[in-house]
């Protein structure tokens, strides 16, 4: 609709002939799906099912259940990104560009388990990291072999948010566990006022950790 009423001001169309003048855009329900802990724990045990297969994939699925950072955000982690002394992470591409993230001791151990094979955490093996592409097929299959049901990758971050909101988080801390420069998202979560950003990833991390353990 846009496009064509810009084409009509650049005199490019006659004006008024406009093909999508009043039709209204589809309005998209926003999704709530969120894990309960019995799911978190079949998830779970289908990823270790499949981890000798797709190490790396399952890797960072468990390492986003536990961060809620976004899947692209961790596929795009370096080692050079990690400092080993404060246990804190260096997200250098995402959507609100360049910040640094504190990681909960689950997060910690995953990375401590990988192996060191070139620059990125979650790799192929090759000069590159796993793409969006194999892990959500990966995430796909191990979500059908535990029973779950209209499942998304993404859902794995909702579920960090929502915990966290309903641990008491306050708007400030929901907003920078999001990664969001604006509030927008952050107010439909929260409810109450709770602990600092690094706390509450401790927290929420070591909660779902837990449920994933059963």
């Amino acid at each position: 609709n846009a496009v064509f009423n810009v084409f009509e001001l650049w005199e490019l169309r006659p004006r008024h002939s406009n093909p999508a003048y009043g039709i209204e855009r589809s309005a998209e329900s926003p999704r709530d799906r969120v894990l309960a802990d019995q799911e978190l724990k079949n998830l779970s045990q289908a990823l270790s099912a499949a981890e000798d297969t797709y190490p790396a994939a399952v890797a960072a699925i468990r390492f986003a259940s536990v961060t809620g950072l976004r899947i692209g955000e961790v596929l795009n982690i370096a080692w050079q990104d990690i400092d080993p002394d404060s246990g804190r992470l260096t997200i250098t591409e995402s959507k609100t560009g360049r910040r640094v993230h504190s990681m909960a001791e689950p997060a910690r151990e995953i990375l401590a388990r990988l192996p060191r094979i070139n620059r990125w955490c979650f790799t192929s093996g090759r000069d590159a990291h796993v793409t969006y592409r194999h892990v959500g097929h990966v995430f796909r299959s191990v979500a059908a072999a535990a029973g779950l049901s209209d499942v998304r990758i993404h859902d794995l971050r909702r579920t960090v948010i929502t915990r966290s909101a309903a641990g008491g988080a306050s708007a400030l801390i929901v907003k920078d566990l999001l990664g969001h420069s604006t509030m927008e998202a952050a107010t439909r979560y929260v409810r109450q006022i709770g602990a600092a950003v690094a706390e509450e990833r401790e927290r929420v991390g070591l909660e779902i950790a837990a449920a994933m353990r059963g």
